[in-house]
């Protein structure tokens, strides 16, 4: 029985398995059909062996089509023309004939082809045919079609029982098949699913275990950093000069802005992707809390990016920290209030714009060499970007980044 099953085939999809296998047994079935056929008109000696013959060549080249291509697209194809060529050479060469048992054949390969090759293909493989059906009508002789119905020897008789009886036969075993091989198909298909489903939840319960995992993480780290702020404070106490103890402020706060990133994860749904502008927000409030600035500082934030990925989002937030922080302390002295704009614009997809600022009058000139401006321009190294800086009507930071960099 291994040597007449269906070979593996290169296919996946299910349904695509089945009408393999499907096309497989057919031309089988339908090579011994025909070896039938041409052995019965061979003994009775009558034109009919031709065409079963012919027939029977046409499955034997589908087989192995189906068999070295592992195709039934192909071997279908091949079938249909086939048959439609040999159906014809019947309808207008072989007067001996059983025109309405080839017109059932048409039928037959009609079906298939709906079948196996879609409804185009079906469609043009029955018009195909019932053309031939339409044109023998009209050029084979009237005297012709009438002699091949009514002369008719026990032998002819017999042969159109046979051919009835074969095509009937093959009719039902093309339809039992079609739904054999759907109800297959739709049985495999749910069992997939089935499997599909479980590994779904598997993989969705590993998942949100990794997730509160992780967020568990950024919980833990948040607090670490916290800790490591209120050490730093206690430290700072122990120090009586203004600008160590500025410097410990800073530090403070760069560790804060790190802390509230992993904050941010841990409220986070989506740990991919933080909101940039809740973070400019929470940023800015802390940093203001933190500098004591007893004046009101308005600051305008316009965000047109609206995620940012965690590996760019710590070096993105010392570099608005570090802004922020800079202003705060040094640009809003000798003023009742101040102003801070941050601007993030997409100009282009993939081109990023961010200006920053603020409408403060320094104490003094900014040093080109000063700790928080090498910071500035390290970070933004890191980010694959380039700034200029002004000082018209304040200071001006103007920032270009590569979007690619922030995803």
């Amino acid at each position: 029985m291994k040597l007449f099953s269906p070979p593996a085939s290169k296919y996946t999809d299910l349904y695509d398995q089945e009408r393999f296998n499907f096309t497989w047994w057919l031309f089988m079935f339908l090579a011994g059909v025909f070896m039938f056929l041409s052995v019965f008109h061979f003994f009775r000696d009558d034109q009919n062996f031709f065409v079963t013959i012919a027939a029977l060549g046409v499955v034997v080249i589908c087989l192995m089509v189906t068999y070295f291509t592992r195709s039934f697209v192909a071997a279908a194809v091949v079938g249909v023309i086939g048959g439609t060529l040999v159906n014809q050479y019947d309808l207008f060469v072989i007067i001996s004939s059983q025109k309405f048992v080839t017109t059932l054949w048409i039928v037959s390969i009609s079906l298939s082809a709906f079948y196996l090759l879609g409804s185009k293909f079906g469609f043009v493989t029955l018009l195909m045919n019932l053309i031939g059906v339409g044109t023998a009508l009209v050029v084979v002789p009237q005297s012709v079609q009438v002699q091949r119905i009514v002369m008719r020897d026990n032998f002819g008789l017999m042969a159109i029982c046979i051919n009835l009886a074969v095509i009937t036969f093959y009719l039902s075993f093309l339809m039992y098949k079609i739904q054999q091989t759907t109800k297959t198909a739709e049985k495999r298909s749910r069992v997939a699913q089935s499997e599909l489903k479980d590994q779904y939840q598997l993989v969705q319960g590993k998942n949100e275990e990794k997730t509160v995992m992780l967020k568990e993480i950024h919980h833990r780290v948040k607090n670490n950093l916290q800790v490591i702020t209120s050490l730093l404070r206690l430290q700072s106490r122990e120090i009586d000069d203004e600008k160590s103890i500025s410097y410990f402020n800073d530090a403070i706060q760069r560790v804060l802005a790190m802390a509230l990133i992993h904050e941010k994860m841990y409220q986070s749904n989506d740990l991919s992707k933080i909101d940039l502008d809740a973070y400019l927000n929470s940023l800015t409030e802390e940093l203001i809390a933190t500098y004591t600035i007893e004046k009101p500082i308005h600051i305008s934030i316009k965000c047109e990016i609206e995620y940012i990925q965690p590996k760019s989002l710590v070096s993105f937030a010392l570099l608005c920290n570090e802004l922020v922080a800079n202003s705060l302390k040094h640009a809003f002295v000798n003023q009742d209030s101040g102003e801070i704009r941050i601007d993030i614009r997409l100009p282009e997809p993939n081109h990023v714009v961010f200006e920053y600022h603020d409408n403060g009058e320094w104490r003094g000139p900014q040093k080109a060499t000063s700790f928080g401006l090498e910071l500035i321009d390290d970070l933004c190294e890191q980010l694959d970007g380039k700034f200029t800086r002004s000082f018209e009507n304040g200071t001006t930071y103007l920032f270009d980044f590569d979007y690619l960099n922030l995803e």
